[in-house]
């Protein structure tokens, strides 16, 4: 699985760099931040996700803007970018053909926890009730 996941890190950062952005390594309290005025994603080597890069490469592709220096939550640019993301990261299970099952998906993926119902209903949701 490590080598998949390895796979799956590198095509994401190819997409980053077909964009022209530049990815940097920096010390920080978040796993990644988007200065899309810049080109530059930002990112925790320590705290780190695939999915948490997948999520900073809609940002930059969308050039999303924040609208504070805190996370916002509320900012529907952060919704577009977790559905983004997530719709991306499944295409990409999908094409190693990985199990259907949301755990090993969360596990390898590291979304944020309130989006790991989302997940676990994508992947319940191909599975028949007999």
């Amino acid at each position: 699985m490590e080598e998949i996941e390895n796979y799956i890190w590198e095509d994401v950062t190819k997409l980053i760099k077909n964009i022209s952005f530049d990815l940097v390594n920096l010390p920080m309290n978040k796993p990644a931040y988007t200065d899309p005025s810049n080109d530059i994603i930002f990112y925790n080597e320590s705290t780190i996700s695939i999915y948490s890069i997948t999520e900073e490469y809609f940002h930059a592709l969308l050039k999303h803007q924040r609208r504070y220096d805190q996370y916002d939550f509320l900012n529907p640019a952060e919704h577009e970018a977790h559905d983004l993301a997530l719709k991306y990261l499944y295409k990409e299970w999908d094409k190693y053909d990985l199990p259907s099952d949301y755990l090993r998906f969360t596990e390898a993926m590291n979304p944020p926890y309130h989006l790991c119902n989302k997940i676990e209903d994508h992947f319940t949701s191909e599975i028949k009730m007999v």
